[in-house]
């Protein structure tokens, strides 16, 4: 995902506004959301998301976005 490449039928890529602000205030355009669970048709998205900052962190939520972990030590490869 860091690298642009998704899984099949991985959806994402478009800008994370953090409305909420429960992610560090960076500017708009600065965080990207993805969806973990590959995408079928006619069946909910689910609520785990992956939201990558530009500067490389990666942050996950399984509420779609009430609250975020961020996931350290993953390897940039």
């Amino acid at each position: 995902v860091r690298k642009g490449r998704l899984p099949p039928n991985v959806t994402g890529g478009s800008v994370f506004a953090n409305h909420k602000f429960v992610l560090p205030v960076k500017p708009h355009g600065y965080y990207r959301e993805y969806d973990v669970v590959p995408a079928v048709a006619g069946q909910n998205r689910g609520k785990l998301r992956l939201v990558l900052g530009a500067n490389g962190e990666v942050y996950v939520t399984g509420n779609h976005y009430d609250d975020f972990r961020q996931v350290i030590n993953l390897p940039n490869e």
